[in-house]
């Protein structure tokens, strides 16, 4: 390979000549490759552009350092344009087609369905809390999330892939969704402004199936997390979670019914982090994870 040292300025042709004499000798047996510092050799010898080029097209091996520095120190000492066009098609013919991209793990197909009268209190049918913390007015988020637990399935760097980032065990998400809507009460708790999360009948995701061939059965964990705006994700309540197998089969969709709903003296009174006003309840799953044949 071509000595990395810097050819520029007024002295390139004095540099050049200083970098073939303690360069590699010349590689002029039959079968060696053709290098940067060959083609410095004909410069300096004034052989014409048009057979430098030609040299380098039927050259039969070749072996060019055209990293963006090198490049720079080649046109210093006068190689030029056409030339090394010439070297960069040469040098991708010599290394190949590029490697095809590494093979995403496949995916499954996952529906998640919520149990719930859309016209009915939301209380029956979702996640309900304060609107604000009572002390300092500071407004609370609210999320539900369903992640993947099994070790092969867990990306890397999952920490980055994740909103619960790793106040969690480590962990594959598969879903995530904090939007929520004012809640009007129903149940006489007045004096104090309440959040609904808002959930949908039914939504479809992708469920990654790992990198190991045929691992398909996961170990999904719910729950529900609120927290002040102010703090991180690491530091938000858990307050209502279920687990859950699941086994997903190539080209079957998978199903997973939830039921959500909220005690009324989880949030009568003022939040702790104690008591749990939630329920998250698995009704069924489908295909059944504890039939090896996923029926």
């Amino acid at each position: 390979m071509t000595t990395r040292r810097a050819v520029c300025g007024a002295f390139a042709p004095l540099a050049a000549a200083a970098l073939l004499a303690i360069a590699a000798p010349p590689s002029g047996e039959p079968g060696a490759p053709l290098t940067n510092v060959d083609i410095v050799r004909m410069v300096m010898d004034r052989v014409p552009e048009k057979d430098i080029i030609r040299t380098i097209r039927e050259s039969s091996a070749t072996d060019f350092d055209l990293d963006p520095e090198i490049l720079e120190e080649l046109r210093a000492a006068g190689v030029t344009e056409p030339v090394l066009d010439a070297m960069k098609k040469a040098h991708k013919a010599a290394s190949g087609p590029a490697p095809p991209p590494a093979e995403e793990p496949a995916s499954s197909r996952l529906e998640l369905r919520f149990e719930g009268d859309p016209n009915a209190d939301a209380m029956t049918r979702t996640a309900v809390f304060f609107a604000a913390d009572p002390n300092g007015n500071i407004p609370f988020t609210m999320a539900l999330f369903v992640i993947c637990v099994e070790p092969t399935h867990v990306p890397d760097f999952w920490q980055t892939k994740s909103p619960l980032g790793g106040g969690f065990p480590r962990h594959a998400m598969i879903w995530f969704n904090d939007a929520t809507s004012p809640y009007e009460t129903r149940r006489g708790m007045r004096g104090m402004d309440y959040i609904a999360l808002d959930l949908p009948a039914t939504v479809t995701v992708d469920v990654a199936d790992g990198a190991v061939p045929g691992e398909n059965l996961h170990s999904l964990a719910l729950g529900i997390i609120v927290r002040r705006e102010n703090e991180k994700v690491e530091e938000a309540w858990l307050l209502g979670e279920a687990k859950t197998p699941l086994r997903t089969l190539p080209g079957v969709v998978s199903r997973l019914t939830l039921a959500v709903s909220t005690r009324d003296a989880g949030i009568t009174k003022r939040p702790q982090r104690d008591v749990d006003p939630h329920v998250i309840r698995v009704v069924s799953v489908e295909p059944d994870p504890r039939s090896a044949e996923g029926k």
